[in-house]
C-alpha cells in the first residue's frame, strides 16, 4: 500500500515538474463553476465528478471531447477561487437540444404603470396608478417565451394543451 501511494506522489511529482497542469486552454474559473454560485467549490465538484469519464462538453474543461484527468488537474487548480459576477445575457445549456436564453435585471427603482393621462393611447385601466418598484436584488429572466422543448426538457412532460391562458383583465 505505501508502495502504491509513492508512486501516485511521484506521478503528480512529474506533472508538476513537466507543466502539464496548465491545461486550460483559455478557460478560466468560471468555466468550472458549474452551478454558477460565484465559487468554484463542492458542489462543483460533485458535479464534475458525476460527469467524470463522460462526453459532456459542459464539463470538458479542456476541449478535448471527453472529460478526463487534464480537465481534473484543471478544475484542482481553480477550486476555491471566486468567480467575478458579470451582468448581461447568459444562455443555458438544459439538454444537448434545448438551452435558455437569459437577461439580467440590475436592482434599482423606476416607475411602473402608466400616468394618469387621458391622452396617452392604449393605456388599460389595470395600469393605474403609476407607482415606484424597487428590485433589490439582481435576477436573471427568460429572454423568450418557453419553448416546447424547454418545457419539456425541464418538466419532463409535455403541456397540458387543455390548459388555455386567460389573459387577467
Amino acid at each position: 500500500m505505501a508502495l502504491r501511494q509513492s508512486n501516485w506522489c511521484l506521478f503528480i511529482a512529474v506533472l508538476l515538474l513537466v507543466g502539464i497542469t496548465n491545461v486550460s486552454h483559455g478557460q478560466t474559473a468560471t468555466d468550472a463553476d458549474f452551478d454558477s454560485d460565484g465559487e468554484v467549490g463542492f458542489a462543483d465538484f460533485l458535479l464534475f465528478a458525476g460527469a467524470f469519464n463522460s462526453i459532456e462538453s459542459k464539463f470538458d474543461l479542456n476541449g478535448n471531447g471527453t472529460v478526463d484527468f487534464p480537465d481534473f488537474v484543471f478544475f484542482a487548480q481553480v477550486f476555491g477561487q471566486e468567480v467575478a459576477f458579470t451582468e448581461g445575457a447568459l444562455t443555458v445549456a438544459l439538454s444537448d437540444s434545448a438551452q435558455m436564453a437569459f437577461v439580467y435585471i440590475s436592482p434599482g427603482t423606476f416607475m411602473m404603470g402608466s400616468p394618469n393621462l387621458v391622452s396617452e393611447v392604449g393605456r388599460e385601466r389595470d395600469e393605474l396608478p403609476q407607482h415606484e418598484v424597487t428590485i433589490s436584488e439582481g435576477f436573471y429572466l427568460g429572454k423568450y417565451e418557453v419553448t416546447q422543448a424547454q418545457w419539456e426538457t425541464v418538466m419532463g412532460t409535455t403541456r397540458d394543451r387543455s390548459i388555455i391562458a386567460v389573459p387577467l383583465r
